[in-house]
């Protein structure tokens, strides 16, 4: 499913997969898929650029973190992981924000007076590009419980969109259609980690922002305030999405929970000489993960970050590689197994709470958090 520029309905796929050299029908696939997706285990979806909506990705690793209600200050947080800084033996969290590109410096500032009120003991951050996944062919890989088994070379098509995503000149500015279209603020967030039809993606923007959804609508379907009409909207822009692939969708992804249950995550953070160099360094180091997650570096004095899901025998392999090569790892981190499987990580940019769609833009209050932060400090 990852191999193709597209996401595909159960139909499509019956055309592309075949068992044992023999095609498989449509229904069996749906069966497929409805026994993966039960229980949310199973996520077949389209990766959406953060960038064209005017947000920048920053990855913050924190150690020594005195009160943990530090990372919902500032409501641009999309990601919190636990575990351990392996180069410090010290408890540490990483933490993934979508931080609108003129405020960057402002959100430095903030994890800066974080340290100096002693909320935490210290941050390592790097701004990256929308990430890419290489994922290993899993039916070799790994057993029947999903654990990592067996080492293999991925498939060129990933390093080739990772070669791609390095080379390719990123702005974090707003795009055009999405300045023209609001509705796509909420719709590609709603799509970042899942496929929703087009009802369950109305239904979903609408639990969230309420009657603010029709300030995001066509002066038209604002004033009619129909519910069908609104739907047709969507099904429109995500039209629009596909028939705009490359500036608005990174990949196809799948995410599959006992992968990421009854394997460890990796965390590193890498520079290297060149983009050649890294392509290489990750192609060699990929063959031991199940996935890996690579987020290029957006400028030269950032780091490169791999997330990858393996196992502690296979990690030995991975160090082994990095003394090996030319890159230089400024932090490894290892995530908490346990904290994955009793918090849920992920959660969606807020755009009900930050987001202006009669002033298309969002919402960073500074003052404001830093007085929260101030606060927390003081008690």
């Amino acid at each position: 499913l990852t191999l193709f520029k597209e996401f595909m309905n159960s139909q499509k796929i019956s055309k592309v997969i075949k068992v044992s050299g023999k095609k498989v029908t449509d229904r069996t696939i749906r069966r497929w898929l409805a026994f993966l997706r039960r229980d949310k285990k199973f996520n077949y979806f389209l990766n959406a650029r953060h960038n064209v909506l005017g947000l920048s990705s920053i990855w913050v690793l924190v150690s020594g973190v005195k009160s943990e209600r530090v990372f919902t200050i500032i409501p641009f947080l999309t990601y919190i992981v636990k575990g351990w800084c392996l180069f410090s033996l010290e408890e540490s969290f990483m933490v993934q924000y979508y931080v609108p590109v003129d405020e960057v410096d402002n959100f430095i500032k903030f994890w800066r007076l974080a340290k100096e009120k002693g909320i935490i003991k210290d941050f390592f951050m790097s701004i990256v590009k929308p990430s890419v996944s290489v994922y290993q062919p899993f039916h070799k890989v790994l057993d029947s419980d999903g654990v990592f088994k067996q080492s293999a070379t991925p498939d060129k098509y990933f390093l080739k969109l990772l070669s791609k995503s390095l080379e390719e000149k990123y702005d974090f500015l707003m795009h055009d259609l999405v300045k023209k279209n609001p509705l796509l603020v909420p719709i590609m967030s709603e799509i970042f980690g899942e496929h929703l039809s087009s009802y369950k993606l109305w239904n979903s923007m609408k639990q969230k922002l309420g009657d603010k959804i029709w300030l995001y609508m066509p002066h038209k379907v604002r004033r009619r305030r129909k519910e069908g009409a609104a739907i047709k909207h969507v099904q429109s822009l995500m039209k629009l999405v596909h028939s705009n692939f490359d500036e608005f969708i990174q990949q196809v992804r799948v995410s599959y929970t006992p992968i990421y249950l009854n394997n460890t995550g990796v965390y590193l953070f890498v520079k290297s000489g060149s983009n050649s160099e890294f392509l290489e360094f990750t192609k060699k180091t990929s063959q031991h993960s199940v996935q890996t997650v690579i987020s290029p570096a957006f400028r030269k004095k950032d780091y490169n970050i791999l997330y990858l899901v393996t196992q502690f025998n296979s990690l030995t392999k991975i160090l082994e590689g990095i003394k090996l090569s030319n890159v230089t790892v400024g932090k490894l981190f290892i995530q908490d197994t346990e904290f994955v499987k009793d918090i849920g990580t992920y959660s969606k940019i807020n755009y009900a709470k930050a987001f202006d769609p009669i002033k298309l833009r969002w919402k960073y209050s500074h003052k404001e958090y830093v007085k929260k932060l101030k606060s927390l400090a003081n008690n």
